[in-house]
């Protein structure tokens, strides 16, 4: 449900409208990313990532952590740069090595990334979603 609502708006509200929403578009945006509605379109793919990468909350760092295993080297490559900017780290392997062919540097580092997650996650706030029944 949320890729589809993420690829909604992506279909039907211009970039600025979707930033206008803040961190509480990104989470769609992300489940976009990751579903298999993003695979055959890398241009919407790859405006959402860019808008996500831009506005993602730190409460989104297990989603970012699992980007980095994405087939598409710019998605890596953007989640890699927005766990940097978020956190201040990087895993001794640059956003910009994230954009080659996967390898097992991006392997190490991911194993890395998992780590310090199940370490520090109580260190970090958790997202504040309410789910409504209707």
């Amino acid at each position: 449900m949320l890729a589809q609502i993420g690829r909604t708006k992506i279909a039907t509200l211009y970039e600025q409208e979707i930033r206008t929403l803040g961190e509480h578009g990104v989470l769609p945006l992300v489940r976009f990313i990751q579903s298999p509605l993003a695979e055959n379109d890398p241009v919407r793919r790859h405006a959402a990532m860019g808008i996500a990468a831009d506005l993602a909350p730190i409460w989104l760092i297990p989603d970012l952590i699992d980007l980095l295993g994405h087939s598409d080297g710019y998605i890596r490559r953007q989640a890699a740069a927005t766990l940097h900017r978020l956190t201040a780290l990087d895993m001794n392997l640059s956003p910009e090595r994230w954009q080659e062919k996967p390898n097992e540097e991006q392997t190490m580092a991911r194993e890395d990334w998992k780590t310090w997650w199940a370490k520090h996650r109580d260190q970090y706030p958790s997202p504040r979603l309410q789910i409504t029944k209707e």
